[in-house]
């Protein structure tokens, strides 16, 4: 009786084993995409973790794959032929790194071992371009109060530096009482509304802040307040690629603004560093074009493709909206002012409606711009809240141009018809910013609250106003944009290190995908397929990246509109 228990014992084991490897088998992807490679492997450890980040550069095309692991194990899909360097990152571990070669159609199973390491608290991320390398790595992070201690002027460095910059911005400066006047002095002339400072609060800010941040200051930024949930089924699915820019003598770093997919397959950018450029990355071939602007000093904040291949981009320091041919290599600008009596006119987000003419929000001068495709004129509107500082822009499925007021903390609807603007302010008591909003199939509006982690959704049919709380009272949802095709919103965070946010709409669920690299992330697009495409703006090796949810799902490296 004895014997046949254990052989009953055996071939149950050998089935369990039997329908592991089944399940396992079942779960091996089929890479999909012609000329490319595949890497999987497992990833060991000492003791129990969760999806740790498995990275593969391809140091000739300078391009980034990232994947986590699902179960110590992990896939990644669609890598270039090459020379390789692979590692693993996980809080409380590192590992060796590894150089490879990988061929056209193989399939390399590389595993890893992690060892037990020093934890490392996680900070926020930076803003502007200012990831500072090896400074921001040996940074003391400290909870918010000892960063910015109390002090009676501290709530007007929140309205004014703070609510603008994010929460870690300030402490990487170290500057004198004068060095900060004169800083908030720049910041008096063209972003801080009038009235805003007095000048006995303008020496008190100074002082705050030179005494804070001086000279002899260390560096130190924001320690993140709670963990990032981890989703391991979801984050394992994915896969991130970065394609990393070049630099050279003439840009010793990099600073990418927008990101937009064009009708050819292709993604689009701007380059804030001069001289002042658009480019483009073509992902099926790694290959990166760069065309510098008629005004190399017109700083492009935003810009978008038309079906006809023309790009265009809003100048924000020289007033103009400008386009490209890049076939033939010819431009054009438009000046937002033929008459010259309108005041400064800096532009912002340019976006296209079914037309194909090109809608604007007008940053410094506080307007909507329209170029009209027939006529190549700009017609101006100016919106109600003077100093609101119209930021993001989209428009609703039926045409209708909604605009992120920053400064007003508002999002503003026009009527094209009867020219008239309404305006809807957060939810949240002042002061607050937002940055950039997108708009679902249905009409309903969905934006962020940068300054105070939340994401609001605004049903103009119903009236219906609401605003999540995201994991972190400090995350920035800097980028907000709606897959039209489902209806998910994606969002981009830079206050918690570095995050691309997915918000399903029915569950009210956040699912937070942390990016490749520490970075912020000013505006995203999201492509026909469900796929996000990103620029890491505060990086000097910057690149533009995308995420893609499901890995399983690619079949090709073109973009789809």
């Amino acid at each position: 009786m004895q014997t046949v228990k254990a052989s009953l014992f055996v071939l149950l084991g050998l089935l369990l084993l039997a329908g592991c490897a089944s399940t396992q088998e079942n779960d091996i992807l089929e890479n999909k995409v012609p000329g490319t490679a595949m890497l999987t492997g497992t990833v060991t450890a000492p003791t129990a973790f969760q999806a740790a980040r498995v990275y593969a550069r391809n140091t000739d095309k300078n391009i980034i794959y990232m994947v986590y692991t699902g179960e110590g194990r992990y896939q990644a899909v669609a890598l270039f032929p090459g020379p390789y360097e692979v590692w693993v990152e996980k809080t409380g571990f590192e590992s060796d790194r590894q150089e490879i070669q990988i061929e056209a159609g193989e399939v390399l199973n590389v595993d890893f071992s992690l060892r037990e390491a020093a934890p490392q608290s996680a900070g926020q991320g930076t803003f502007m371009g200012l990831e500072r390398g090896s400074r921001a790595k040996d940074a003391l992070l400290l909870p918010y109060d000892e960063l910015y201690p109390e002090a009676p002027i501290r709530s007007l460095m929140e309205k004014t530096c703070i609510q603008c910059h994010g929460q870690s911005f300030l402490p990487f400066f170290h500057r004198s009482t004068g060095e900060w006047d004169e800083a908030i002095g720049t910041m008096l002339e063209s972003r801080i509304p009038p009235g805003t400072i007095n000048a006995a609060q303008r020496q008190e800010l100074a002082q705050y802040l030179s005494s804070h941040f001086g000279p002899d200051s260390p560096d130190r930024y924001l320690k993140m307040d709670v963990e990032l949930p981890i989703d391991e089924a979801a984050l394992s699915k994915a896969q991130y690629i970065e394609f990393l820019l070049p630099l050279d003598k003439g840009r010793s770093r990099r600073w990418l603004q927008e990101v937009h997919i064009d009708f050819e397959g292709n993604v689009w950018y701007t380059e804030r560093i001069a001289p002042h450029a658009v480019g483009r990355v073509d992902p099926r071939t790694g290959q990166i074009d760069e065309w510098v602007l008629p005004d190399p000093e017109a700083d492009p904040h935003g810009l978008t493709v038309d079906s006809e291949g023309w790009v265009y981009w809003a100048e924000s320091k020289k007033e103009h909206l400008g386009r490209l041919n890049p076939k033939t290599g010819e431009t054009e600008r438009f000046s937002f002012d033929e008459t010259g009596t309108l005041g400064f006119l800096g532009g912002h987000t340019p976006v296209l409606d079914s037309q194909e003419n090109v809608w604007s929000t007008i940053i410094r001068g506080d307007a909507l711009a329209k170029w009209d495709r027939e006529t190549h004129k700009i017609q101006i509107w100016r919106v109600p809240t003077q100093f609101s500082m119209p930021y993001g822009l989209d428009l609703s499925p039926d045409d209708i141009p909604v605009l992120a007021e920053l400064y007003g903390c508002k999002v503003a609807v026009f009527n094209p018809e009867t020219e008239e603007f309404t305006e809807y302010p957060a939810l949240v008591e002042p002061p607050c910013k937002t940055r950039r909003l997108g708009i679902d199939s249905k009409g309903i509006i969905w934006y962020g609250v940068f300054s105070q982690g939340k994401l609001g959704k605004l049903d103009l049919k119903t009236g219906e106003q609401v605003e999540y709380d995201m994991a972190s009272r400090f995350a920035e949802p800097y980028s907000v944009r709606v897959d039209r095709n489902t209806d998910t919103i994606w969002i981009s965070d830079g206050g918690m290190g570095g995050t691309l946010i997915r918000f399903n709409p029915e569950t009210e669920e956040f699912t937070y995908y942390p990016t490749p690299r520490r970075s912020d992330m000013p505006k995203i697009d999201v492509s026909g397929d469900g796929n996000v495409w990103y620029s890491t703006r505060s990086l000097p090796d910057g690149g533009i990246g995308v995420l893609y949810p499901d890995k399983s799902k690619i079949e090709t490296l073109a973009i789809q509109r």
